[in-house]
C-alpha cells in the first residue's frame, strides 16, 4: 500500500501542505507520527490450534515482529477466565483437562506520547486425555500326575 508523508503547516491566515516522500508499508491497522518518527504496533505471528496429551508440559512462544519504538511486552491470559502470565512463552506445565480452552497472546509497544499500540491473537488449546497402559504377568505351574512340572506364562495389556 502507497502512504505519503505530509507535513501541514498551520500559519496566521494560511493552511499549507507538502508531500515531503511517498513510500510502501504492508497493509497495518494503524501509523501514527509523532515526534520520533513513524510508530506502529508489533504484529504477531500466527499461533496454530495445539493439542496436548494430559500431564504433559505446553510451552508456546508468542513471536513477533517489532512495531516502532521495538521494545514489545508480551502478556498471555485464557479467554473467559481470570488466567494471565507475563512474557511471550504460554508454560503450563503439567496440564490438566481443565486447562483446554482459547488463550489469547497481546503483543505491546508504548509511543513516547503515552499512547499503546497493540496486537493480539488467539489459539485454542484442546488438553487430550491421558491413555494408561499397563501389564499383568501371571506365572502358573501345572502339575500332572507322574509328569514334571513346567511354568505356563499369561500376559494381558490394556
Amino acid at each position: 500500500m502507497l502512504y505519503n508523508i505530509i507535513m501541514v503547516f498551520i500559519l496566521p491566515k494560511m493552511i499549507a501542505f507538502a508531500i515531503i516522500n511517498s513510500f510502501n508499508l504492508p497493509d497495518k491497522k494503524c501509523i501514527y507520527l509523532n515526534h520520533d518518527g513513524f510508530v506502529d504496533p508489533p504484529s504477531l505471528i500466527n499461533l496454530t490450534q495445539k493439542e496436548v496429551i494430559e500431564a504433559h508440559n505446553l510451552f508456546i512462544i508468542c513471536g513477533a515482529n517489532p512495531g516502532n519504538p521495538n521494545l514489545t511486552i508480551f502478556a498471555w491470559t485464557k479467554v473467559d477466565s481470570g488466567f494471565k502470565q507475563n512474557g511471550s512463552t504460554l508454560q503450563l506445565p503439567n496440564i490438566q483437562r481443565n486447562s483446554s480452552g482459547t488463550y489469547q497472546c497481546t503483543a505491546e509497544n508504548t509511543y513516547s506520547s503515552g499512547a499503546k499500540g497493540t496486537n493480539s491473537q488467539t489459539m485454542v488449546v484442546n488438553v487430550l486425555c491421558r491413555v494408561f497402559s499397563f501389564s499383568i504377568t501371571v506365572f502358573f505351574n501345572i502339575f500332572f500326575t507322574n509328569i514334571r512340572t513346567f511354568p505356563l506364562s499369561l500376559s494381558v495389556s490394556s
